[in-house]
């Protein structure tokens, strides 16, 4: 199962630190029973807010003793172009953290406006993770993680680079 020496610090349905409870955006992390990883990223993030969330991501990825399936429920309302760039940023930093630490991401993404930047992001900035689908629910898409981890047993975790 997946979890963290973060796990006494994440706060469920609610923020991980005070840092990430802004005003514009929501951040959690949250360990289900099942083995499933939940991230769920709502609001409109500003950049610090943002900045904040991805540097508790790749905690979260570092401390895991072998690789996750992460559900990460896309509630953002609106996402700016200079949060764009930091996520693609970090995710070019972080290229061997993320599929050393991530064999299935389930996305649930209910707007299409937060698809296409996410396809964009994709495009550009690939987490090149072993096995990836879109959900419209939370529901769908805990179930395929859940059934990724039944199915596949994750690959030994690898040392980032």
């Amino acid at each position: 199962m997946c979890s963290s020496d973060l796990t006494n610090r994440i706060l469920r349905g609610g923020c991980a630190r005070r840092a990430h409870c802004g005003v514009k955006m929501n951040f959690s992390i949250e360990y289900l029973d099942s083995g499933v990883v939940l991230f769920v990223i709502g609001g409109r993030p500003t950049a610090p807010e943002a900045v904040a969330a991805l540097k508790e991501t790749s905690e979260a990825f570092r401390s895991w003793p072998h690789p996750c399936c992460v559900v990460f429920d896309l509630s953002v309302d609106d996402v700016k172009a200079d949060v764009r760039r930091l996520v693609t940023t970090w995710r070019r930093e972080n290229a061997t953290l993320i599929p050393s630490a991530v064999y299935g991401a389930a996305y649930v993404v209910r707007s299409p406006v937060i698809r296409g930047v996410l396809t964009a992001l994709n495009w550009v900035a690939s987490a090149n993770i072993q096995n990836k689908a879109y959900f419209e629910t939370r529901a769908e898409a805990i179930e395929r993680c859940e059934a990724w981890n039944a199915e596949l047993p994750p690959p030994p975790m690898l040392a980032p680079s």
